[in-house]
């Protein structure tokens, strides 16, 4: 999936690493390190699907631009019109360590579960000030980023709300995190989505 954002970031136009990365925050909130870029860029290279380009003069030489050849157009236009097929998502990193804390140690649960909140929390942080700081919806391409930003906010929300209640089916203590209810983590979606409603 990673390889098409990347052909699909370079459809319109040429870009180096970093501004694809730049790019590819502000349009899904999700961070990836600019070494997982250079690594897809380079097998998209070798596949002859994006080609390096020569840097203007006087350009940094370390930020070579990118650009989609026309097999790399063909390849995403492909996948872009295939009809997607509803799956069963894979269970998050939690989820599958959660299978195994009802036979690990109390503590050993407890700890895993706050610092997943923890991680949870900064996440949300991260996604919140995406979305505060991403251009309101004046057109469809900034209307699809912010909602698909709320979709990953969303999830984050019930993540949180699994670690609850996991500590609930645990009898583990609750933490001393000052963090709010999960009515009042939903709040903030319910509102957001009144006001992109009311605003259409």
């Amino acid at each position: 999936m990673f390889r098409y954002h990347l052909l699909g970031l370079l459809r319109n136009g040429t870009d180096h690493g970093y501004g694809l990365a730049k790019e590819y925050r502000s349009r899904g909130g999700v961070d990836s390190g600019l070494g997982s870029f250079y690594r897809e860029l380079q097998k998209l290279v070798d596949q002859g699907l994006v080609r390096r380009i020569p840097n203007p003069d006087g350009v940094d030489p370390r930020r070579a631009p990118y650009e989609i050849t026309e097999r790399g157009r063909e390849a995403f236009d492909r996948w872009i019109e295939a009809i997607p097929r509803a799956t069963h998502c894979p269970d998050s990193e939690l989820g599958v360590r959660a299978l195994f804390f009802g036979e690990v140690e109390p503590e050993v649960a407890e700890r895993i579960l706050s610092a997943w909140e923890s991680s949870l929390w900064d996440l949300t942080k991260e996604l919140e000030r995406t979305l505060n700081v991403s251009a309101p919806a004046a057109d469809r391409t900034s209307g699809v980023h912010r909602a698909l930003l709320t979709r990953r906010l969303q999830h984050v929300a019930k993540d949180l709300d699994l670690v609850e209640e996991l500590r609930a089916v645990l009898s583990l203590p609750e933490t001393e995190v000052a963090s709010p209810s999960p009515v009042e983590r939903a709040e903030p979606f319910a509102t957001r989505k009144r006001g992109a409603v009311g605003g259409a």
